[in-house]
């Protein structure tokens, strides 16, 4: 299906891994996050949250974190720097999971191309095996590509949460930072700084915790968080060698327990000159 359209992508269609083949680092790095997001030995305990209007983060010139493991490792990923890497368009490959129609999961696996003009493709497959949304290619012209952060993209911390915070409604409840990082990296892939500047005020959020840090391929840090409301419990993985995400899932708590309501997986990310190619 060749659609020449803009519909806004819904915010809520989230995602899973069922890998195929990818750069043996990257499958491994996943695979075994999600290993971990399913069988964590750190079962979830209720944590303590503040009421939305107390969760936004605070910067402060010289930061005391709330989340000591994110801290840890904004500090460190802070020093380095990405490689070179050019093209017109940011691909993005994800395999997405989602909760449809009252309990049945529907998987997906989409691979976008972005330019900074927000124009591009989007192609969604069926995942093998698996009950799948429906195949589709929608083409965008300059700006038609929706989601991320503006233009450019800042890293002072009040600023960037109030960007965030257009996407995720404080008032929404105190997930809402967590789930707008995560809304950021299905569209983008932000710079260095702005990926440590999100980390940054991830670590000053009141109900994230640290679960544990562990080694699959490359290290990564666990963090989770239980939502006001105690229904859902969120779990995100991320790669320790370069801030960015691996891994995101939402599950419910109590029904059943331990289900899946979404889940993404990070497969692939680089920039390519061309609609159709893919980092080598």
């Amino acid at each position: 299906m060749n659609n020449t359209a803009s519909p806004e992508r819904r915010r809520s269609r989230t995602i899973r891994p069922v890998l195929l083949v990818m750069p043996a680092l990257v499958v491994v790095v996943a695979t075994s996050a999600l290993v971990w997001l399913r069988h964590g030995e750190v079962s979830p305990t209720p944590v303590s949250v503040s009421s939305p209007s107390s969760s936004a983060p605070t910067a402060s010139a010289s930061p005391a974190y709330r989340v000591p493991c994110l801290g840890a490792l904004a500090e460190r990923v802070a020093g380095g720097t990405d490689s070179p890497s050019q093209g017109r368009y940011l691909y993005l490959r994800m395999r997405h999971l989602a909760d449809q129609d009252g309990g049945r999961l529907m998987a997906s696996d989409e691979e976008q191309w972005r330019a900074d003009d927000r124009s591009g493709r989007l192609v969604r497959k069926p995942v093998p095996g698996n009950p799948s949304l429906p195949a589709a290619r929608v083409d965008y012209g300059p700006g038609g590509m929706h989601g991320g952060l503006a233009d450019p993209t800042v890293t002072d911390l009040p600023a960037l949460a109030a960007q965030l915070s257009r996407s995720r409604p404080p008032v929404h409840r105190p997930e809402w930072l967590l789930r707008a990082v995560v809304d950021v990296y299905q569209a983008q892939w932000p710079q260095r700084p702005t990926r440590v500047a999100m980390l940054r005020l991830l670590a000053q959020t009141h109900g994230l915790r640290c679960e544990r840090s562990s080694n699959v391929g490359v290290p990564t840090v666990v963090v989770s968080m239980r939502s006001e409301d105690g229904r859902t419990q969120d779990r995100l993985v991320i790669d320790a060698s370069n801030a960015g995400p691996v891994a995101y899932r939402v599950t419910w708590v109590r029904t059943p327990p331990g289900a899946v309501r979404q889940e993404v997986t990070w497969l692939a990310h680089g920039r390519v000159d061309e609609i159709g190619a893919v980092p080598s």
